[in-house]
Formats: structure tokens, C-alpha cells, sequence
């Protein structure tokens, strides 16, 4: 995966040059149809498989300095500050949190209840990833709970709602599509399962 991601962040780094000289009017604000394009988000998708592997291998991906960590969430947040650096928001958030859940990972503290809680949406976190972005704004206008109540109390009635509508897609399809996709793959190709990282598969 280390190899991958070079690949994908010069995929990420041509698609956002493109998109900056022919796709953009930089008086508007930035598309979204054009900046959250897959080749620009394939470098983060690939930074949390890097991250994971490493993990599983026994070896770190990123220097422990803190000063990396601190200069990573600066960076986030003055990208913000222009719009020639806002395309690059995303990405430089992706990094800085791959840097805070490298820690995670490796920390010594015990386990806690709401971690344990929160596993299950672990498990459908990339199908929740995918979900939520086409359908939670027609969700929010959609169901009939608090319709006709100012923001942001309508949003926050109907959220408990929409957070379970979306969870129970998300892990079905986490079930059926993720799970089913894995194998697939392992009886299209044995070989596959009997890698060394296969055995640790989310159940």
C-alpha cells in the first residue's frame, strides 16, 4: 500500500492541476462535482489502508513528532483562509487525521466502553462514507418529524432518525456488498485469502 500511495496522491496532485487551470471558475465557489472527483480522493482513501497495514505489520508509517502532528492541523486551517488552498483542504484534514489515528493505534491506554460501542460503525464506516453524502440532505428535508421547525432544531430533531436510517443501510450493505465483494474475490482468486494480512479481515 505504501507503493499505492505515491500513485494516488500524483493522481490526486495532476487531477487537482487540472481541475485548477480548465475545470474552475475561481470567482465561484469551488464545484463539488469537480473537487471531490475519485482520482482526488483515492490518495485518502489509500492513506487509512497504509495506515491499517502498518499497523498489522508491527511498524509505524509516520515519525511520532508531535510537531508533525501540530503543523499538520495548522496547515488544515490555513488552507481555509484562501480559495486557491481550500482544494487542498481535504487531503491536508485526511493527513493530519491518519496522524492522529496512527497515535491511536499504537497508544497504551485500555479499550473503553464507547470504543467498543462504536465498532459496529467501524465496521460499515466506509458504506456510512459513501451513503451519507448523496442522501442525508433529502433525508433531513424528507422526514415528516419537526417539519415546519426553524434551524437548526429541525435538523437536530430529525438527526437521531436519519443517523439510524443510515447505519441500517450502511451495514447492510457492508454485509452484502463489502463482505460479499471479499469473497468473491478469494473464489476468483484463492491465493488471495491466503495472504498474510487476509487472515485479519473484519469479521
Amino acid at each position: 500500500m505504501s507503493g499505492a500511495l505515491y500513485v494516488t496522491l500524483g493522481l490526486s496532485l495532476l487531477s487537482r492541476l487540472v481541475a485548477a487551470l480548465f475545470l474552475t471558475d475561481w470567482r465561484e465557489d469551488l464545484a463539488g462535482n469537480v473537487w471531490t472527483f475519485p482520482t482526488m480522493l483515492w490518495f485518502d482513501w489509500t492513506l487509512g489502508a497504509v495506515v491499517a497495514e502498518g499497523f498489522l505489520s508491527g511498524r509505524r508509517v509516520f515519525s511520532r513528532s508531535v510537531v508533525l502532528r501540530v503543523t499538520a492541523f495548522v496547515a488544515v486551517a490555513v488552507s481555509l483562509l484562501f480559495k486557491p488552498t481550500e482544494a487542498l483542504t481535504f487531503s491536508l484534514s485526511s493527513f493530519a487525521i491518519a496522524l492522529q489515528v496512527e497515535s491511536y493505534l499504537w497508544s497504551e491506554s485500555r479499550e473503553r466502553v464507547i470504543e467498543r460501542l462504536l465498532v459496529p460503525l467501524g465496521l460499515c464506516s466506509y458504506s456510512f462514507y459513501l451513503l451519507h453524502y448523496p442522501f442525508v440532505g433529502e433525508l433531513l428535508q424528507e422526514i415528516p418529524l419537526a417539519r415546519g421547525w426553524q434551524e437548526p432544531w429541525h435538523s437536530v430533531a430529525v438527526l437521531p432518525v436519519m443517523f439510524s436510517v443510515l447505519f441500517l443501510a450502511s451495514y447492510v450493505s457492508y454485509r452484502v456488498l463489502e463482505r460479499g465483494s471479499i469473497y468473491l474475490g478469494r473464489v476468483i482468486w484463492p491465493s488471495l485469502g491466503k495472504s498474510g494480512l487476509g487472515s485479519h479481515a473484519a469479521p
